[in-house]
């Protein structure tokens, strides 16, 4: 596992010369790692070098251990950073599961929306695997028309420009915001991943663009994505559990009702249709009066 810095010039060329790190990581009662020190190599005729650190190893303890150095070489000294290989190691480690978090979010999406039963059904939860991150944010947590009310409001107030705190929270407080996530996921599940989401979607891109992991970034994220795809997990086996009853509305109620209405008493075989369509009236509606349902169906017709 390798580190490579390049230096422009020779201003810290002693001090990198003189650099040395003790890893101090004690395994079976002895420092399982020697002193780390670079091997500089120089370009001739010119002021530029280049100092490389190599660890034998290829696991979390090397990836430690050089991320502890290059922290220390970056905030000191600046230079242009050639190889960082920990944080190539971390990168490949968090990679599977910042993978798995949108594969599951994107399937959690899907159920939870063939799930809805509100009034008003999103029309934006379809093709997410065709979209990037960014625009699955925006779907889920921006209200595009809150955000015009808003600019409309602030424009509005004049040509001044010129806010309060008080202003702007009072301005944003009288407008009502919808997002797609209140609206068929709620704040009662995935608190963590609504809490985080922001979080999350920032570590996501910093792996897919192969940004640098430092050893803290990595456990934050690790520790972050691990419990996201749990909660998520766990969300997907409660909505795959849930009966069939949970998906429906009045207007499929009545057009139950009215299969029903044609069986007669006498007519004693019942047929697996029959009977499923039974299973599904008491599991979702026992609690509700007919008459109630059949006036609403009359309401609606007229």
């Amino acid at each position: 596992m390798v580190l490579e810095y390049l230096f422009l010039d020779s201003t810290h060329k002693e001090a990198m010369s003189d650099f040395s790190y003790k890893p101090g990581i004690i395994k079976n009662g002895k420092e399982a790692y020697a002193a780390i020190k670079g091997t500089i190599h120089t370009f001739n005729g010119t002021d530029l070098w280049v100092i490389k650190f190599e660890i034998e190893q290829n696991n979390k303890d090397a990836a430690k251990i050089l991320s502890r150095i290059n922290d220390s070489i970056t905030q000191s000294y600046s230079p242009i950073v050639l190889s960082n290989e920990s944080s190539e190691y971390f990168n490949k480690v968090l990679y599977p599961l910042a993978n798995k978090f949108e594969r599951l979010l994107r399937k959690y999406l899907y159920l939870k929306w063939n799930s809805y039963t509100g009034e008003e059904l999103p029309k934006v939860i379809k093709n997410l695997e065709e979209k990037d991150f960014g625009e699955i944010f925006n779907i889920l947590f921006i209200d595009d028309d809150f955000n015009k009310k808003v600019k409309e409001r602030i424009n509005a107030k004049g040509s001044s420009g010129v806010f309060s705190k008080s202003d702007l929270i009072h301005i944003i407080g009288e407008l009502e915001e919808k997002t797609t996530w209140n609206a068929i996921i709620g704040n009662d599940v995935l608190q963590y991943v609504r809490e985080n989401f922001i979080a999350i979607k920032n570590y996501r891109n910093d792996i897919m663009h192969a940004h640098n992991f430092g050893y803290e970034h990595f456990l934050n994220a690790q520790h972050m994505f691990e419990m996201a795809n749990d909660e998520i997990e766990t969300e997907i086996s409660n909505i795959l559990s849930m009966p069939k009853s949970s998906v429906g509305s009045k207007q499929e109620l009545n057009a139950l009702l009215n299969k029903m209405v044609e069986l007669r008493v006498d007519d004693i075989v019942i047929s697996d249709e029959t009977r499923e369509i039974v299973t599904r009236l008491i599991e979702q509606y026992g609690h509700m009066k007919l008459s109630e349902l059949h006036d609403d169906s009359n309401t609606e017709k007229k």
